[in-house]
Formats: structure tokens, C-alpha cells, sequence
């Protein structure tokens, strides 16, 4: 992770307040609108940079674990939705589901604190919805990574990005890997890193046509059970935003597949 340099000379002028055991770096402001967040944490106290896109970060403040009254955390593919309840003010927080481990050490501290006898957690808190973010993920072998391996393992992601998959995106997956063994193992890598995890591998090894052969697939498979729905429109722009592909370009294999699937030109005749 780059940290940007102006964060850097904030948290060296800060030391050893945050002694920063945990780096995140989330992938919206403190409302989940696009931008930035960066936030640095010990086992006592966190702080926060936070931004707009194109804005530039700007701490919030520094907190510690009893300044917040309530913390939960929901996983919605590909991300993971972290609320930290201060007063006056509640922090929205979107992280890639691939810092889960990261994520549920943050909150640990949190609970830690919460629960120590000096300061009890006050009655809002569901304890049964605390434990079941502190539960570990489960543990399984890597499985190797090459293009063709996520490129399935991409294609695997869009299917499932609404928790859902359609039997029309199911047999549309089948009729573009066609390889049965090239199915499972993209399958396999995106279960084990999750969807975000999955694009932002592919970005190190993939050429420019292979990107956008893969944006164009996954497009196809997004409109093939006739309907779109805002979670694959969010998945397809982050795509596009981590493989560095213009709009100019997503917008003209957009409209071209969404040509080809409109089948209701054909309605009454």
C-alpha cells in the first residue's frame, strides 16, 4: 500500500501516539462516497484521513476506542461496510473484503476497550452481531494465479456480485471459459480472495486487450438476464476505475453489448 506523503509527515510528527500496528486503506470517504480514506491504528487510539475524489485527504482527528459507542461491520461482495458510532458523529467506512483480517483486528481493539470494567458497553450494543465479525475466515490453501486463472475468477465474481446467480449468467460463464478445469480454478481463487482482491491482482499481470476483453465479458454477463442491477454497475465502474480503463472505452463496449441484448426491439412482430 502507497501511503501518500503528506499522510506520512503528519504521522511521523505524531509518534508514538499511533504506533501503527494496523494500516487500512478504504476505499471511499467517511460517507462511502468516492474517495479516500486512510486509517491508522494501535491497540489504544486511531486516526483518520479521509477525502472526496480528487480532494485532498484531511485528518479528522485523532480517537480513541472509548470515544466510540458502537462498531458494525456487514460484508457485501466486494467490500466490507465498517459504522463507528462517535458522538455527534457516525464514520462510514467501505473497505475491499480482502483487508477482512485487518478489519476484524481493528474492531477487536475496539471491543477490547468497550469491555473493559472502567467502561462497560452500553446496552445498544448487540453483542451477538460483535462476535459474529470477531469469527476468523476460513483458512485454505492459495491456489496458484496466472491470467486465464483470473480472468475466470473476475467473470466468477461479476455472476455472484448481487449474492445472487442467475441461470442465464451461469450458463453465459460456461459457454465464454468452456474449459471445465479453467471454471473451477477461477472459482476457487475468487473464493478464497474475493472479488475485489481478484481485480486487483489482475492489474499487475494483464495487458491493455486483455482488460478490455475481460470489461467486455463481464459486461455481457451483467445484461444477460435482462436486468442490471446498481451492485453490477458499482463492480463494473471499479473495474474500470483499477484496470485504469477510460470511460470513452467502457462506454462504447457498454452501449454495443447493451445493443446486442435488447431483445425487446423484436417485441410484436
Amino acid at each position: 500500500m502507497e501511503i501518500p506523503e503528506a499522510i506520512l509527515r503528519d504521522l511521523r510528527t505524531r509518534t508514538p501516539t499511533v504506533q501503527q500496528i494496523i494500516t487500512l486503506r478504504a476505499l471511499s470517504d467517511l460517507n462511502n462516497a468516492l474517495g479516500e480514506t486512510y486509517l491508522f491504528a494501535d491497540r489504544a487510539s486511531f486516526i483518520v484521513y479521509a477525502g472526496k475524489l480528487k480532494e485532498e485527504l484531511k485528518e479528522t482527528r485523532l480517537y480513541r476506542y472509548t470515544d466510540i459507542l458502537n462498531a458494525t461491520m456487514r460484508k457485501s461482495e466486494p467490500f466490507i461496510f465498517v459504522e463507528l458510532m462517535a458522538p455527534g458523529e457516525t464514520l462510514k467506512i467501505k473497505f475491499a473484503e480482502y483487508d477482512f483480517n485487518k478489519v476484524n483486528s481493528f474492531l477487536k481493539f475496539w471491543k477490547k476497550a468497550a469491555d473493559t470494567p472502567d467502561n462497560p458497553p452500553p446496552p445498544s450494543i448487540e453483542n451477538s452481531r460483535t462476535e459474529m465479525f470477531l469469527r476468523e475466515p476460513e483458512k485454505a490453501p492459495e491456489p496458484k494465479f496466472d491470467v486465464v486463472t483470473g480472468f475466470s475468477a473476475a467473470l466468477h465474481a461479476m455472476v455472484h456480485i448481487d449474492n445472487e446467480a442467475a441461470a442465464a449468467e451461469l450458463e453465459d460463464l460456461k459457454l465464454i471459459l468452456k474449459d471445465p478445469e479453467i471454471l473451477d480454478a477461477g472459482l476457487r481463487y475468487w473464493k478464497h480472495f474475493g472479488s475485489a482482491a481478484v481485480i486487483e491482482h489482475l492489474t499487475r499481470v494483464m495487458t491493455l486487450p486483455q482488460k478490455q476483453c475481460l470489461l467486455a465479458n463481464m459486461v455481457e454477463i451483467a445484461m444477460i438476464d435482462g436486468i442490471l442491477k446498481q451492485e453490477e454497475l458499482d463492480y463494473l465502474n471499479y473495474v474500470c476505475t483499477s484496470l485504469q480503463i477510460d470511460n470513452a472505452t467502457y462506454e462504447y463496449i457498454f452501449n454495443v453489448l447493451l445493443m446486442k441484448n435488447n431483445m425487446s426491439v423484436f417485441a410484436g412482430t
